[in-house]
């Protein structure tokens, strides 16, 4: 009896293991401002759109968000792209994007 509980517990444990690879296909990656579309000065308490530019390094990145750090009266901005791994990506030489977020 004792044999039969270990062989239906090893069965139990081994059938719910699995080999499936729940990896994502996908890495963030961050990538640095070439350059900035700015007020020339700010008015508190209004909301400015602020257009950033960089450099889309291959086909298998898209942008995802920006990177935002507030220290003091100090922002630093970066641009957080999506980099999906696939052996059809092409590198890209000089292809400037843009996207806007609101200050």
């Amino acid at each position: 009896m004792k044999k039969l509980i270990i062989f239906c517990l090893a069965l139990v444990a081994l059938s719910s293991c699995s080999i499936k690879d729940d990896t994502p296909n996908y890495g963030l990656v961050i990538l640095p401002v070439e350059s900035v579309n700015i007020p020339d000065s700010f008015t508190m308490g209004e909301v400015y759109p602020i257009t950033v530019s960089y450099l889309n390094p291959s086909t298998c990145n898209t942008f995802k968000q920006f990177y935002y750090l507030k220290n003091n009266n100090e922002r630093t901005v970066a641009v957080i792209d999506y980099e999906f791994h696939g052996s059809n990506c092409q590198i890209l030489e000089n292809e400037l994007l843009e996207a806007t977020f609101n200050f």
